[in-house]
Parts: C-alpha cells; sequence; structure tokens
C-alpha cells in the first residue's frame, strides 16, 4: 500500500467519524463504546493524517526516513 492510499484512508474514516457517517455511528453503537469516543478517534485520525501530509513535505519532520519511498 502506498502512502497516499493511506492518506486518503485516513482521512476518510476520519473524517467520517469527526461527522457522523451513519456506518460508523452503527459500529460505534455495536460494539457498545460512547458516541463521544468515536469523535476522539476521528480527530486523532485526522491528527495522525496531518502528520502524514507534513512528513511528505519535509524530510526532517519524518520519523521515519527510511520507510519514505525514493
Amino acid at each position: 500500500m502506498d502512502y497516499t492510499r493511506l492518506l486518503a484512508i485516513m482521512l476518510g474514516a476520519g473524517i467520517g467519524k469527526v461527522f457522523g457517517s451513519k456506518m460508523h455511528i452503527e459500529a460505534f453503537k455495536q460494539w457498545r463504546l460512547p458516541q463521544w469516543f468515536r469523535v476522539v478517534t476521528g480527530i486523532i485520525e485526522l491528527g495522525a493524517a496531518i502528520l502524514l501530509i507534513i512528513g511528505f513535505w519535509n524530510n526532517t519532520a519524518a520519523m521515519c526516513l527510511h520507510l519514505r519511498p525514493r
């Protein structure tokens, strides 16, 4: 899996959780988790996606330089 797909998946899932897509609301109900935890999880996913974007543009900010495609 390349990094752009991972970024797209993380952004999509994070936005869906934060804004309350029906799929994510039902999944958290099925897992018996509170809805506030869905929002927190979405914010963490969006934060990780932002860090991936920063790592793409700034080599010194990337934590794992050996994983970057050449």
